[in-house]
């Protein structure tokens, strides 16, 4: 049994997470009791994002495991990625009690204050946290996803001095190199010739004890120095660095191409199926907005402007609506007026519980483009913005963002070019039934952002916002999410029309254009 427990762990560790399934699945009948493989099992569901199975395979067991602190704190932990902080809140503190000198769910507690807000709450759960690693004097690898965390809060709460100061603080003990991507991002004028010096050094040495060790140094040593030669003009510098780190990034991916495509055929395939069911308006639903396009197509701008108000509760990016459709829709397990009910149900009681006493709330994932008609159909009434941005502005602005898992495409032109046919496509299959199209507000961001006055009002007046916009809260507006330090400015221009990376324009516009004419083949013209 232990050398089953050692291998399990090894493939945990190692990433070959369907083999430490079939493993684990193996074993469990004959120890059903077992904690350890229990436990195992949800972290393994976990890993393969099936959250919900994660939380059934801990919450089942639940009963005979109430004192111990990984079923409670891991519990927590699941129930935050379905965004059910509530209910998270109440077994992380449950875990605080077993293990007083534990810093995880300290952390998690943190996160789970930053999604609904409660900056002041977040700071001292987060504060905590950090204490208790450092305490144990433990290295920071193991804790700067904390140490980002605090940053976030300083954002939030508008102290950027506050954050420079705290991520210099850790930057005179040890250059870590995603501190100096942070800094970088907040103010790049702060990153001194030292640091330059110390990044380049460690460049050189190019000695890691793995791969994916020199990818969790190189890749945001490289964003930094991008950001940081772009601030000062020297974009030849900066480009090559964004390539060099994109490129980093690429090589350790395996990222799928076909995947989404695959996805928007059996989403097409589902509906098409069931375009007939049309349930009434419902009143509960149509104080829910939703703000989606692609990503960097200015979502967190219009979420800043829906939110300028005492109305509308900025929810940011939720997950819940894309693993609904998986649970419920997707599976084909529920008859579908029961899924498109269950959908709306869980989502409407998940929101409810986040906006407090605001009227109205607002998702603002960009991704849920995917869904616009289930959306419809599942709450039926509520608001949908759909945000449209040029092409290859949303393509170079993709490019010079860290994403690695969250966002997979980003790190290569070809793939961006993939990506936005795809969601062309999707949205031309939605746009062209008029049912949906009537009730869907088209905006252009480049209008957004040269006529903002008019296209506020005509967003508030589409959802219905009972409240006047307020530019100076707008200002004030926190997102947690790649845009964390643009958001806040002042509405401008300046990511209009970018001349950035013309080498690779060629190798965008082809992989675009080849993929309208996959979807052409289908039956759905892209305009």
């Amino acid at each position: 049994m232990n050398d089953s427990l050692q291998e399990i762990n090894k493939l945990l560790n190692s990433g070959q997470f369907y083999k430490a399934l079939n493993l684990t699945n193996s074993i469990l009948p004959k120890y059903p009791q077992n904690k350890t493989l229990i436990k195992f099992l949800a972290q393994i569901y976990f890993k393969l994002d099936d959250y919900y199975k994660a939380i059934d395979t801990l919450s089942s067991n639940y009963d005979d495991n109430k004192s111990d602190f990984d079923f409670n704190n891991n519990l927590g932990f699941y129930l935050v990625h379905i965004e059910k902080y509530h209910e998270a809140l109440k077994y992380i503190d449950i875990a605080k009690k077993i293990k007083k000198d534990a810093p995880t769910p300290y952390q998690n507690e943190g996160e789970c204050y930053i999604y609904l807000k409660d900056f002041n709450l977040a700071e001292k759960s987060i504060e905590q946290s950090i204490s208790l690693y450092e305490e144990k004097k433990r290295p920071y690898q193991e804790y700067y996803s904390v140490l980002i965390l605090r940053i976030q809060i300083f954002l939030a709460k508008n102290d950027r001095s506050g954050a420079i100061k705290f991520i210099k603080k850790y930057l005179n003990k040890n250059i870590i190199p995603e501190l100096v991507l942070q800094l970088s991002e907040i103010d790049s004028s702060q990153i001194t010739d030292e640091i330059i010096n110390q990044i380049n050094d460690k460049l050189k040495q190019n000695v890691y004890s793995s791969i994916m060790a020199k990818f969790y140094e190189v890749v945001p040593y490289y964003f930094s120095l991008a950001n940081y030669y772009e601030y000062f003009k020297d974009n030849e510098k900066a480009e090559a660095n964004y390539l060099q780190g994109n490129k980093e990034i690429f090589n350790i991916q395996r990222y799928n191409v076909i995947r989404n495509q695959k996805k928007i055929i059996e989403m097409i395939d589902v509906f098409e199926k069931n375009h007939n069911f049309n349930p009434p308006e419902n009143e509960n639903y149509q104080r829910r907005i939703f703000i989606v396009g692609m990503p960097r197509s200015g979502t967190s701008l219009l979420e800043s402007i829906i939110t300028a108000n005492d109305y509308v509760f900025a929810a940011g990016e939720l997950k819940s609506f894309d693993l609904l459709y998986d649970k419920y829709i997707a599976t084909g397990d529920f008859n579908i007026d029961e899924s498109f009910s269950h959908v709306g149900k869980e989502y409407n009681a998940i929101t409810n519980s986040m906006k407090g006493d605001y009227p109205a709330i607002v998702d603002k994932m960009p991704g849920n483009y995917h869904f616009m008609g289930f959306i419809l159909k599942c709450l039926p009434g509520a608001k949908i913005i759909l945000l449209k941005r040029n092409h290859w502005d949303i393509a170079i602005s993709l490019f010079k963002q860290r994403y690695a898992s969250n966002i997979p495409y980003a790190s290569s032109f070809f793939n961006i070019g993939v990506y936005i046919a795809n969601f062309e496509a999707i949205c031309s299959f939605w746009m062209k039934n008029r049912a949906i199209s009537e009730k869907v507000l088209v905006i252009e961001y480049e209008e957004l952002v040269t006529k903002s006055d008019q296209i506020t009002q005509k967003v508030y007046d589409h959802c219905k916002i009972g409240s006047s916009y307020d530019p100076d809260v707008r200002e004030k507006h926190f997102a947690k999410t790649a845009s964390i330090n643009q958001v806040g400015k002042k509405i401008n221009t300046s990511s209009v029309m970018k001349k950035d990376f013309i080498s690779q324009k060629n190798e965008f516009l082809e992989a675009y254009e080849s993929q309208k004419e996959f979807w052409k083949l289908k039956g759905i013209e892209i305009r």
